[in-house]
């Protein structure tokens, strides 16, 4: 804001996902990752997982979770990391460039966990298919300053721009 405050709601729980995939000490396993932020994981307002349900949710075998971090890829860390904030049960997602170094299987299950989610999710991002299925209320920068809102997914954006255009 440019003036006055932010009240944050009590109930509000934010994770946020950047780009950066800040690491974290290498030598603990997958698994006492996960389990830091907690041994079950809610899934929505009726169910709950276990720690090692929600890795292998999202395709970390068992056999990968006493490997310490330091052994994983790229894109096992980003993986981890990504899965780590969401067994936080946030009610808030900010995401910048999420699937950035995510694999297609891993892409696909986060749209459909996101698909979902019953919270509020602030998505930054270039990938159009991504931006497609989860989103429904859009914030176009014009890069000359202005930010125009939009109600509906990135193709009505794209067809109603079109169709200003040709009129």
């Amino acid at each position: 804001p440019d003036s006055g405050s932010v009240t944050r709601g009590e109930t509000a729980a934010f994770a946020y996902f950047d780009q950066t995939g800040r690491y974290t000490d290498g030598k603990i396993p997958v698994l006492d990752y996960i389990k830091e932020a907690g041994d079950r994981i809610p899934i929505n307002d009726e169910q709950t997982v276990t720690a090692e349900q929600f890795l292998e949710r999202f395709l970390f075998p068992r056999s990968m979770f006493a490997l310490p971090l330091e052994k994983l890829s790229g894109g096992e860390w980003r993986r981890l990391h990504l899965i780590r904030l969401l067994s936080t049960a946030p009610n808030f997602l900010l995401f910048d460039e999420p699937t950035n170094d995510l694999d297609i299987d891993t892409i696909r299950l986060l749209e459909d966990y996101l698909i979902g989610f019953r919270g509020c999710i602030l998505l930054v991002s270039h990938d159009r298919s991504l931006l497609e299925r989860v989103t429904d209320y859009l914030f176009i920068f014009d890069g000359k300053g202005g930010i125009r809102s939009f109600v509906g997914s990135y193709a009505d954006y794209r067809a109603e721009t079109e169709r200003e255009e040709a009129s």
